[in-house]
């Protein structure tokens, strides 16, 4: 009983410390915010957040919605893939000597650089997201599996092959338990940045306005229409190429630089 109380003591002790270092940074973030006089489409204060929220709760709830979806079907996808390419390459030490410079090219890309390449390859919209988010995800999990695996004790190992044990004996018997709390680590990790690379494809490609992603709406709603109106009125006086709309054209393209 009194292990119990102990248990519950703690873990209400652990929520009130993180509910008071949330509520630490909203309280710094509004003070900033306030002090510096900082405009609010640059930072906009936690009261705007939290009305933009209440207003716009229908788009962002289907847009969060369809963005969930696809997050899930490139975890199961990254689970997948990540696992059995580290099983591989756990059982062919030459295999992996020949694809890690490949491996290493694509994990330290970013992929905001690589998103508006994948929305021109691909079929559809959905899949360029898919593949963003597919991305972010595979290299935790297969890299964080394959150093589970290969992390296995070696004097098991070795008991493994006094008993004449087979290469797939000790994988199973051995190097998957093994490898478990390290699968489960980059699955951690993996599951966080399936959303972020799922809601970078909206924001670095943009979307169709049939499929309001989350990363659409984020991407959207970052300027106020006041702002995005003018910017607009230049580029289609640009190509309409007007001589007497140039003097306007250059006085819009002058807007952003004195917003900032």
């Amino acid at each position: 009983m009194e292990a119990r109380i102990s248990r519950l003591a703690n873990v209400c002790m652990r929520t009130a410390i993180s509910l008071l270092g949330v509520c630490a940074i909203i309280t710094a973030w509004a003070l900033f915010v306030e002090l510096s006089s900082t405009p609010s489409y640059l930072l906009p204060s936690p009261v705007d957040v939290t009305m933009a929220l209440i207003r716009d709760w229908s788009i962002l709830l289907s847009a969060l919605w369809v963005t969930a979806q696809t997050t899930a079907t490139a975890l199961v996808l990254a689970i997948i893939g990540g696992a059995g390419i580290a099983l591989v390459l756990a059982q062919s030490r030459w295999l992996e000597t020949l694809l890690s410079p490949v491996m290493v090219t694509l994990q330290v890309t970013p992929i905001v650089a690589i998103a508006p390449l994948i929305l021109i390859y691909a079929p559809t919209p959905w899949i360029a997201q898919l593949i963003c988010a597919f991305l972010v995800t595979f290299f935790p999990i297969m890299l964080n599996t394959l150093q589970g695996l290969k992390s296995a004790d070696r004097h098991h190992a070795d008991l493994l092959k006094t008993y004449s044990a087979s290469r797939w004996q000790t994988l199973l018997y051995l190097k998957l338990p093994s490898a478990l709390p390290s699968f489960f680590a980059g699955l951690k990790i993996g599951g966080g940045l399936a959303f972020g690379g799922g809601c970078c494809r909206g924001v670095c490609g943009g979307a169709g306005r049939q499929q309001r992603w989350l990363g659409f709406s984020i991407a959207g709603s970052a300027i106020p229409v006041e702002y995005t109106a003018p910017l607009r009125f230049a580029r289609f006086a640009r190509h309409s190429g007007s001589n007497h709309l140039r003097p306007h054209i250059h006085a819009v393209q002058a807007c952003p630089s004195s917003l900032a």
